[in-house]
Formats: C-alpha cells, sequence, structure tokens
C-alpha cells in the first residue's frame, strides 16, 4: 500500500477507539488524514484541468501588482481634514447640548 493510503486506513481505525487515545494521538493522525485527502483532491484537480505535477512547472504569473503609491492622492487631504472638522463640530455641538444651561 502506499504511504497516504496507510495513514488514511490508520486514521479510520483510531476514528474507532475511546477518545483518551485518539485525543493523544489523533491530533497528528488526523492532520495526516487532511494532508492526505488535501494531496489527493490537489491531484484530481490537476488531472481535470490538465495541470503538471507540482515538481514539473515552473511558477506561472497570471497577473501583476502595481504600486498605486501610499498617503492621500490629489486633493483627499481636503476632503480628510473636513471630515475632521465636521466630527469635531458634531462632537462640540453635543457636548453643548449635554451641559446644563447656566441661566
Amino acid at each position: 500500500m502506499l504511504g497516504a493510503e496507510w495513514e488514511v486506513l490508520e486514521a479510520a481505525r483510531l476514528a474507532e477507539t475511546d477518545d483518551r487515545e485518539l485525543s493523544r494521538r489523533g491530533d497528528s493522525i488526523l492532520g495526516a488524514l487532511r494532508q492526505a485527502r488535501a494531496d489527493y483532491r490537489a491531484k484530481q484537480a490537476r488531472m481535470i484541468l490538465g495541470l503538471p505535477a507540482p515538481g514539473e512547472q515552473e511558477t506561472l504569473t497570471l497577473s501583476q501588482w502595481r504600486y498605486g503609491g501610499s498617503g492621500h492622492r490629489y486633493g483627499e487631504p481636503f476632503w480628510a481634514e473636513l471630515a475632521r472638522q465636521r466630527i469635531a463640530t458634531t462632537r462640540r455641538i453635543a457636548r453643548e447640548r449635554e451641559q446644563p444651561d447656566p441661566g
């Protein structure tokens, strides 16, 4: 049997044991089961899509990222300052309404 198939059978056997034994060894076995399942699904997907095995190809670039700069762009500092002023004004008005009338 192949290694991955043996791990799957071992994981199935452990799944039928009591919880204490499973909790002790289960993490590594279930991790191996998940990895075997993921490898199998990846192999299936590669076969369906006609893609080569992972080690048989170079990195494929499907698109490129472009640096868009950092910070504000044209006009954005104005709008940021306007928003800050409006928030400050709204908070000031709310504080004034909460204070008792001196008269």
